[in-house]
C-alpha cells in the first residue's frame, strides 16, 4: 500500500543515509495509521460511526503524509538516480512510479471517505457526492494495487537471507491488504450503487470486514517493516542495493576508477565557486577530490574520533580500524567493491584483532572511498559498527604465509570460553562432521588454552569447515545448561596424519573401531605429542 523509506537509502550509489530518527519515525508513522485505520472501521460496527469515519479519515491522512515524504525523498536524488535507469529500468518504476501510484490512491480513498463524512451532514444528493465517494474508494485500492505489484520489483540480491525474509513479510500483507480493500470496495459498489442511500449507509458490512482484514494486513506488514527498518540500520549501508545483479556489474564495470555518482555531483557543486582560485595539478581522474581534500578532512576533524590520518600519503591499500571481531575478508571487499576492484585484504590484525588492510588495484579507487566517507555524514560502517579509515603507509599487502596459512588436512582447533576446557569430544566431533567425514580427533591443553586437532580426509574439506567455523561460536543446544558460550578459532595445521594409539575422551579415531579403551587410569595416552 505505501513503499516506505526505510530500504530506500541502502544502495550503493545514492544519496547519503538517512538519519536513523526519520527511518524511524516513517516506519512508525505507518504502524501508527494501520492502528487508527483498524479502530476506526471497527467503529463502524458499534454505535459510534461517525467517530469512526473521522478514524479512518486521519488514518489516511497519516498515510498521505508517509507517501509524500517517500516521493520527496525520491526526487531530492533525481540527478542521482536518472543515470542509474540506463542500467536498470526498473529502478525508474520503484523510485518514481510507485510513490505517485501509492500517493494518488491514497488521496483517492480519503477524498472517498471525506465526501461519504461531507454527506452524512448535509444530506442525500447533495452534489451528487455519493456517486463520487463509491467511485474513488474502488479507484484508491485498486491504484494502491499496482503500486505494490510495482514495489515487489525490488531486488535485494546482496542483502543476507534476514533481510530478504523481512522484505517479502512486508511485501506480502501489504499487497494482501490492497487486494482485501479493492475487493471490500467493489463488492460495496455493487451491493450500494442501486439503492437510494446516503452517508454512513453506503458502508455495507462486506466492506467493513474486509476492510478489518486489510488494515491488519497493513498493520503485520508496518511491524515488520519497523523490524527491517531496525535490521537494516545495523549493517553497513553501502551493501545493499537496488540494482539487480546484471545491471550492478555493469555499473560497476562503468563507472571503475571514477568517483561515484553522489560524490561526483557533490565535488562539482563545491568548487564551481573555487574553481578560479585553485591551482590545478598534474591531470588526473580525481583531480576535483584532490584539489578538496583539504576541505574534507576538515569536515571530518569534526567527529569526536578522527577517521583519517591527515599526514600520511594516498596510498591505494587502506587501514582500518575499530572493526567487530568477527569481520570477515568477505565484508571487506563488500565494503570496497563499490569503489574500484579489491585486490587484496588482511583481515583481524592488531592486538584486539579489530584492524584490518584493504588493497586496492588502482590508487584513485582508494581515495575515491577515502573523500566518499570524508564528504559523508555517515561514517563508514561494518555490522552496525562505526569503521575509521585512513591510507596505510605501505603500498602493498604483503601476506608472509607461515605452516598456520598453508592449507592442510588437520585444523588446530583453539576453543575460548570460560568452560572451553569443559567442550567434550563428542561435541567437537558432532560440529565438525557436518562438513564431511572426520578421521581422528585429539584434544590437549598448552599455553594458548584447551585446544584440538582435527583431521579430515583432504585439504578442501578441512578449509570449507575452518571457513564456516572460525570465529562462531559453538551452538548452545550442543553444550549442558551450566556452561558459558565457547568460540572456535582454527588455523592449519602442520601435521598430515595424527597418532591414536587408544580411544579415550581426549583422542578418538573413527576409522579404526578395533582400536583398544584407554584404561581411566591413563587419560589423554593417546594425545599427539606435540
Amino acid at each position: 500500500m505505501v513503499k516506505l523509506a526505510s530500504a530506500r537509502v541502502f544502495r550503493t550509489y545514492g544519496p547519503g543515509l538517512a538519519k536513523n530518527r526519520y527511518e524511524y519515525i516513517n516506519a512508525a508513522l505507518y504502524l501508527i495509521a494501520s492502528l487508527v485505520l483498524l479502530s476506526g472501521l471497527a467503529a463502524q460496527l458499534s454505535s459510534e460511526a461517525r467517530s469512526g469515519l473521522v478514524l479512518i479519515i486521519a488514518a489516511l491522512a497519516i498515510i498521505l503524509l508517509v507517501n509524500l515524504h517517500d516521493l520527496f525523498a525520491h526526487l531530492v536524488g533525481i540527478d542521482f538516480r536518472l543515470p542509474l535507469i540506463a542500467f536498470d529500468l526498473q529502478l525508474a518504476f520503484v523510485e518514481f512510479a510507485v510513490p505517485v501510484i501509492q500517493m494518488f490512491g491514497t488521496l483517492l480513498a480519503f477524498l472517498g471517505v471525506f465526501f461519504l463524512f461531507i454527506q452524512e451532514e448535509k444530506g442525500y444528493g447533495y452534489f451528487k457526492l455519493e456517486k463520487h465517494a463509491l467511485n474513488m474508494l474502488v479507484a484508491g485500492p485498486v491504484l494502491w494495487v499496482i503500486g505494490s505489484i510495482h514495489n515487489s520489483c525490488q531486488i535485494y540480491e546482496r542483502a543476507d537471507g534476514h533481510v530478504q525474509i523481512l522484505q517479502q513479510c512486508v511485501y506480502i500483507p501489504f499487497l494482501m491488504g490492497s487486494l482485501s480493500f479493492m475487493l471490500s470496495a467493489i463488492l460495496n459498489y455493487h451491493e450500494k450503487s442501486r439503492d437510494i442511500h446516503h452517508g454512513l449507509h453506503l458502508l455495507g458490512g462486506t466492506w467493513i470486514w474486509l476492510g478489518i482484514f486489510g488494515s491488519l494486513m497493513f498493520f503485520i506488514g508496518g511491524l515488520t517493516n519497523l523490524i527491517k527498518v531496525f535490521k537494516m540500520q545495523q549493517m553497513n549501508g553501502i551493501r545493499l542495493e537496488k540494482l539487480r545483479g546484471e545491471a550492478h556489474e555493469r555499473l560497476l564495470s562503468a563507472r571503475e576508477a571514477q568517483i561515484p555518482l553522489i560524490m561526483e555531483h557533490q565535488t562539482n557543486i563545491s568548487h564551481q565557486p573555487q574553481e578560479t582560485k585553485v591551482t590545478l595539478p598534474l591531470p588526473t581522474p580525481y583531480k576535483d577530490v584532490l584539489i578538496d581534500f583539504e576541505s574534507l578532512f576538515e569536515m571530518a576533524s569534526v567527529s569526536s574520533q578522527p577517521q583519517f590520518r591527515y599526514t600520511q600519503p594516498p596510498s591505494k591499500v587502506l587501514h582500518l580500524r575499530n572493526l567487530p571481531w568477527e569481520c570477515t575478508e568477505e565484508e571487506l571487499i563488500e565494503l570496497g567493491k563499490p569503489f574500484g576492484k579489491v585486490v587484496n585484504t588482511k583481515c583481524n590484525v592488531g592486538a584486539n584483532r579489530n584492524q584490518a588492510f584493504i588493497e586496492f588495484a588502482d590508487l584513485n579507487q582508494a581515495i575515491a572511498m577515502i573523500s566518499y566517507y570524508a564528504s559523508s555524514s555517515e561514517p563508514a560502517q561494518v555490522r552496525g559498527k562505526t569503521v575509521y579509515l585512513q591510507y596505510s603507509n605501505r603500498q602493498e599487502i604483503v601476506n608472509n604465509k607461515t605452516a598456520a596459512d598453508v592449507p592442510g588436512n588437520v585444523l588446530l582447533v583453539t576453543i575460548e570460553g570460560a568452560d572451553a576446557r569443559l567442550v567434550s569430544i563428542d561435541v567437537l566431533h558432532l560440529v565438525f562432521s557436518a562438513f564431511g567425514f572426520v578421521h581422528k580427533i585429539t584434544t590437549f591443553e598448552k599455553t594458548a588454552g584447551f585446544q584440538a586437532l582435527v583431521q579430515f580426509s583432504d585439504a578442501e574439506t578441512a578449509t570449507s569447515a575452518k571457513d564456516a567455523l572460525d570465529g562462531r561460536s559453538i551452538p548452545r543446544y550442543l553444550l549442558p545448561e551450566h556452561m558459558g558460550p565457547c568460540t572456535l578459532r582454527i588455523t592449519y595445521s602442520g601435521h598430515s596424519d595424527l597418532s591414536v594409539k587408544f580411544q579415550s575422551h581426549r583422542s578418538r579415531d573413527y576409522t579404526n573401531p578395533y582400536l583398544p579403551v584407554a584404561p581411566s587410569a591413563v587419560e589423554g595416552s593417546g594425545q599427539v605429542m606435540i
